[in-house]
């Protein structure tokens, strides 16, 4: 039985504090893009997401072009 292995790239991010009202109640909602990238592989049934490499992002295209 073959399966076909499903993987998904995404920059990865990071959230820092931000100024919600006048009355100064901050919460951790602004969102900090980060330089680095996560492949993701789609595992199980039904299928969730599993980290299996993090990098640059043309090092994560290329670890996806060598397992394909």
């Amino acid at each position: 039985m073959k399966t076909e292995r499903r993987f998904h790239i995404e920059q990865d991010q990071t959230y820092s504090g931000e100024l919600i009202n006048e009355k100064t109640k901050w919460a951790n909602t602004k969102v900090n893009m980060l330089k680095t990238y996560t492949v993701y592989e789609f595992v199980g049934s039904p299928s969730y997401q599993t980290p299996v490499f993090t990098g640059t992002k043309s090092e994560c295209e290329n670890w996806v072009k060598k397992l394909i």
